[in-house]
């Protein structure tokens, strides 16, 4: 893992971010991933992430060298008893090369 980050509305729910994707987990079961949020786009490695400071269950994520941020909005989930990976919604270009930080306003 390279990044861990609390969700600002739910202190008990955490995303840990790796070069391939990003898991969140919920403290009180911490034995698997609630969800495994992945790119299958061709820009994979995944370089940061930020929680949404506005709304809950947003998270918006960019790749190395790559000019998109990508969103994921988990409460498009399912109903299940297992570990979903979830692909982003949506995503918006930047209007000049590629990103290398995040930040919500």
């Amino acid at each position: 893992m390279t990044s861990i980050k609390f969700d600002p509305f739910d202190s008990n729910r955490f995303a840990a971010q790796s070069s391939e994707h990003i898991k969140i987990f919920d403290l009180r079961n911490r034995r698997r991933p609630l969800f495994v949020l992945k790119d299958s786009s061709q820009y994979r490695q995944i370089e940061g992430f930020e929680w949404a400071q506005y709304r809950s269950d947003l998270i918006a994520a960019f790749n190395e060298n790559s000019p998109l941020v990508k969103f994921w909005d988990i409460t498009q989930r399912g109903k299940s008893d297992y570990t979903q990976d979830l692909q982003p919604f949506t995503s918006i270009k930047a209007d000049s090369g590629d990103i290398s930080a995040l930040a919500w306003r």
